[in-house]
């Protein structure tokens, strides 16, 4: 009777137990949660206190919060890692009991938010954490990232508006240096009018209003007057200065008149001169000089009327007329060119698989008779060498006849005038190799040492694999073509770069015999070459100039006479911001 009593109570105190220890966990949730917003609480104040400019001390800040709201505060460390910098909480240590977070900044993992139990704790849901810790950790790494960004942010605008200022001040400085010439360019302007407007006939009036220089030389070629445009024309300071002066000695400084000068001549026949030259100031200008005689009623001679016509314009265009009607020529040739080289080829093209299979019919049975006689010799070479060039021979001529395709191919294109464009990804060791195994010959007969230097590793570059080859036959053989010493060299370089516009950089570089400041100025004309006609056509740095800027590149050249050249191929890259490509 007695045990039927006892075993009720029994029951009930195990449920009691039961919820009592319920009670106890949800209390310390309870617990956890309310540390958890009261860290979360002080942190947003935390961050209004200490604003943008104060991250770095919020952040400690922020370790310290984070160690009081452990479970274990008093064995609990905390640290920030942000960017390499690291924010820490005292007696900080870290040891296997541990916790972590990343934080990202931008998408980007800029670094991480960790806590340590200094010594070992009773276990929960994450090691000696719980669950509620690591949400807390988590929101926390988020939170640094928002307050990194937000900093970072701030950063980036007071760096703007600092530099913005820097050049207002600067652009103000520069307007107001401009203002004050402005003014005192209107001040001379005033006071050279004020003299003409006082002292100037008629006459003069009427010279003025030629834009042409004009320049009234008397009999002893002493200067009678000259226009507003002459004045001009040879930098003078005041059109008083040269009056009455020898137009030589006024003009150049000189004793005598200057070689050349046909107004002696006019002045002693007494006749109309007209002839062209040279910029008199400055001598890449083209002028047209005509030579009026001043006659008197009486037909005497006293003085001559000299004009000055600036041609250059003129004979630019007619230049460009003329080079216009060549290149409609050439392209007519190019598709002639293109239709005859393209026939003979396609029947390469075409045979050139029959060949290999016949090849690889006949080899099995040559490689039968060699397993029994290891001393063959074919064509000079051992058997299986033999073997190897077969089919070296063949994927070469089978490259030529594909160059041949793509030069009949850029002959019709340049015909029509179209231009490549970027369009694939490209490696630029391979396109090398392709280019030399097509000039080396030519390179080897005229150059005594020749070095290549490209890395294997060379990322890709986003470019036009035919047009890349073509530019690196023509600098190659261009190079070889100027060679002109004993001790020939020629080297071919590529690297990349971190810069964006120059990620690739290719050089073409020979000690051969240089050019002048001239010829470097026109080295990319078409037509324009210093070899002789049977070497030469002119065409091939134009065509490279051409090549490079349709690839969007640059190209270079550093030179002296004597002492070789230097070519400089500079290609973008695909991207911006020139990201490494794999």
């Amino acid at each position: 009777m007695n045990m039927k009593r006892i075993q009720p109570k029994a029951e009930q105190i195990g449920t009691r137990a039961k919820n009592a220890d319920h009670l106890k966990r949800q209390a310390r949730r309870l617990t956890e949660q309310i540390k958890k917003l009261r860290c979360l609480q002080e942190i947003s104040t935390l961050r209004e206190e200490k604003g943008l400019t104060g991250w770095r001390d919020c952040l400690r800040g922020i370790t310290g919060l984070l160690q009081a709201a452990m479970r274990f505060p008093e064995s609990a460390c905390a640290r920030i890692t942000v960017d390499g910098e690291n924010f820490s909480t005292k007696h900080f240590a870290e040891t296997a009991w541990r916790m972590e977070s990343m934080v990202s900044v931008h998408n980007a993992q800029a670094g991480k938010v960790e806590m340590f139990y200094r010594e070992e704790r009773p276990p929960a849901d994450e090691g000696p954490f719980t669950t509620e810790e690591r949400r807390l950790i988590d929101i926390v790494a988020e939170r640094v990232g928002r307050i990194i960004e937000h900093a970072k942010a701030r950063e980036a605008l007071e760096a703007a508006r600092a530099d913005l200022e820097l050049q207002v001040l600067e652009r103000t400085s520069q307007l107001e240096a401009a203002n004050e010439r402005l003014r005192r360019e209107i001040s001379d302007r005033t006071h050279v009018q004020e003299d003409l407007e006082a002292n100037r006939s008629t006459l003069q009036a009427l010279f003025d209003s030629i834009t042409d220089p004009l320049v009234l030389i008397g009999p002893d070629m002493d200067i009678r007057m000259l226009n507003r445009a002459a004045i001009a024309y040879y930098r003078l300071d005041s059109p008083r200065d040269p009056v009455h002066r020898l137009c030589h000695h006024a003009f150049k400084d000189r004793d005598s008149p200057c070689e050349g000068c046909e107004v002696p001549v006019a002045l002693h026949r007494g006749v109309n001169m007209s002839f062209e030259r040279k910029g008199f100031m400055d001598p890449q200008r083209a002028e047209q000089v005509h030579i009026y005689p001043v006659k008197s009623p009486e037909s005497q001679a006293q003085g001559v009327l000299l004009r000055i016509s600036d041609v250059t314009e003129q004979k630019l265009l007619q230049q460009q007329l003329i080079q216009s009607e060549k290149m409609a020529t050439l392209g007519v040739l190019s598709t002639s060119i293109a239709h005859e080289i393209n026939n003979p080829n396609t029947f390469i093209s075409f045979n050139l698989p029959i060949l290999r299979e016949y090849v690889e019919e006949v080899l099995p049975i040559l490689d039968a008779y060699a397993e029994t006689h290891t001393d063959l010799v074919v064509a000079r070479m051992p058997y299986q060498e033999f073997r190897r060039d077969v089919f070296n021979l063949l994927e070469n001529m089978d490259h030529g006849a594909e160059r041949i395709r793509t030069f009949v191919a850029g002959l019709k294109d340049f015909a029509l005038m179209k231009e490549p464009r970027p369009g694939e990804w490209v490696n630029l060791a391979e396109i090398a190799q392709r280019a030399l195994s097509i000039c080396r010959a030519q390179i080897k007969r005229a150059v005594r040492i020749f070095t290549v230097d490209i890395p294997t590793d060379l990322p890709p570059a986003w470019s036009d694999a035919q047009s890349m080859e073509q530019i690196l036959i023509n600098l190659l053989v261009n190079a070889s073509q100027a060679a002109d010493k004993e001790d020939s060299r020629a080297e071919l370089r590529a690297r990349v770069t971190d810069r964006w516009l120059e990620r690739f950089v290719i050089e073409v570089s020979d000690n051969g015999r240089g050019m002048d400041t001239e010829t470097q100025r026109r080295i990319f004309d078409p037509f324009f070459t210093t070899k002789p006609r049977s070497e030469g056509t002119g065409l091939g740095l134009y065509v490279v100039h051409t090549l490079v800027g349709a690839l969007r590149g640059r190209i270079e050249v550093e030179s002296a006479p004597g002492a070789g050249s230097t070519f400089r191929v500079t290609l973008p890259d695909k991207d911006r911001r020139g990201k490494t490509r794999g």
